[in-house]
């Protein structure tokens, strides 16, 4: 994040050093990208010229944000999809979106930076930005589970010996109170159910959950612009199908989308 500097005025500090901001764009048509994504489990999925066609934007409108960022002094650094990556020092970064960026302090304790003001993009091209990641590197505040979870057997030794919750404490009324679903036959037959990824994961970890519960959910992993390696968010990824098979039992099957990590979730 760089040293920090005394910002004028109410006590908080500037940070300086280099930034990377992601502007995500607004998809084109997007009444028609959500037709499309609500009836995206019953047909074969869109080819990428088509994707590129109706809803990435066009490249006057992709010249116009990176000629908007150069005249802030910002630098193009890359495009994937909806996003704009930049860079350039925090004092710019900050007059470019109408909020200075102070020091602040991470969740775990460490150094951070947040944004002074709600971000607003440069007025020439606010029509054409739906998101702004990068601003804020203080990481989102999680609830804390009150309680003690139900106590229940785990049916295999690896699963009692974690501590965590199981199926059975996520699905009782003190969880997601989704067994009454399973119980009255709601448990997912016939559907199908897509997870995005921006990290792979270890598919013998979600195998090795289904043996232990005695669960058999068919898990298919589909790379999306070639996927990625990368396993940083595995444990969550894992945890995402893990916990969909626990509540849907039944389901037809899990298509899991990895993509390549990215800076936001706005993208085709």
């Amino acid at each position: 994040m760089g040293a920090a500097a005394q910002a004028s005025g109410g006590g908080q500090r500037q940070v300086t050093g280099t930034v990377r901001v992601t502007l995500a764009l607004r998809p084109r048509h997007p009444a028609l990208l959500a037709r499309l994504a609500q009836a995206s489990s019953v047909r074969a999925p869109l080819p990428r010229s088509i994707v590129r066609e109706l809803f990435l934007p066009t490249g006057r409108q992709v010249a116009r944000v990176r000629a908007a960022m150069r005249a802030q002094g910002l630098r193009y650094e890359s495009r994937h999809g909806l996003d704009l990556s930049f860079s350039g020092p925090a004092s710019s970064v900050g007059a470019a979106f109408s909020a200075p960026l102070v020091a602040a302090r991470a969740a775990g304790g460490g150094p951070a930076r947040r944004p002074l003001t709600v971000p607003r993009p440069p007025a020439g091209i606010a029509t054409l930005v739906q998101d702004v990641e990068g601003l804020d590197t203080r990481a989102p505040l999680r609830p804390l589970a009150a309680g003690a979870p139900a106590p229940a057997a785990a049916p295999c030794r690896p699963a009692a010996e974690t501590g965590g919750y199981l199926p059975s404490d996520l699905g009782s009324p003190g969880g997601y109170d989704h067994s009454a679903l399973i119980a009255g036959g709601w448990d997912g037959g016939g559907e199908t159910v897509a997870v995005v990824a921006l990290s792979n994961y270890r598919h013998r970890d979600v195998a090795a959950y289904q043996d232990c519960f005695g669960l058999g959910v068919p898990v298919r992993n589909v790379a999306v612009d070639g996927g990625t390696r990368t396993r940083s968010g595995a444990v969550e990824v894992a945890l995402d199908v893990e916990t969909v098979v626990s509540a849907a039992p039944g389901l037809d099957g899990v298509d899991v989308y990895v993509l390549r990590p990215t800076a936001t979730m706005a993208r085709p």
